[in-house]
């Protein structure tokens, strides 16, 4: 999964972040598997996607290179 920061429809006008694999995902057609994704993101950086297929919650940490700042 991509993930980017922006506020564009345009994907390509959004910042790529990361690309995270989550997994144990159970095997299907491309496309066939669903996962409701939780994404929650520290003013640290820290971002944390939380994965949840059939009722089995899968986490994925991964720490973002620039820290938030408060305005």
């Amino acid at each position: 999964m991509q993930i980017y920061e922006g506020l564009s429809e345009k994907i390509e006008e959004n910042k790529f972040i990361a690309e995270i694999t989550i997994p144990e995902l159970p095997p299907g057609k491309a496309g066939t598997v669903k996962a409701n994704v939780k994404l929650s993101l520290q003013l640290s950086g820290m971002l944390t996607a939380v994965a949840t297929v059939k009722g089995v919650a899968i986490d994925v940490t991964i720490q973002y290179s620039t820290p938030f700042e408060v305005k």
